[in-house]
């Protein structure tokens, strides 16, 4: 009896541990991370930003950024509740958030 109460308390702690919730929502498409030193195209898409007092953090390209870091060759420089400036080469630019939303259908 006990093994298996153990075994079904490793399972709900596993699964706690898995989730994340930084993970951009499953309607985006393909949220797998790319290499952040891996040159790409110049299309930046702010997905999500996370603002508190211990970090400041932006999801742009399906990657978790912080100010200072790079992403593609862009850079990141400020992180604001509505939007984050990236500095690509010599050039600054803005990003803003969506307003659009998008319909969830199957939200089991």
């Amino acid at each position: 009896m006990f093994k298996v109460l153990l075994i079904l308390m490793a399972s709900v702690l596993m699964q706690a541990v898995v989730a994340d919730p930084t993970r951009p929502p499953a309607w985006l498409g393909n949220s797998q991370p790319t290499e952040r030193s891996q040159p790409a195209a110049e299309n930046y898409d702010l997905q999500q930003i996370l603002l508190s007092d211990k970090r400041q953090l932006a999801i742009i390209n399906g990657q978790v950024l912080a100010v200072g870091e790079k992403l593609s060759g862009a850079k990141v420089m400020k992180i604001s509740a509505d939007s984050v400036v990236i500095k690509i080469g010599s050039k600054r630019k803005k990003l803003r958030l969506s307003t659009e939303t998008k319909e969830v259908v199957d939200a089991q």
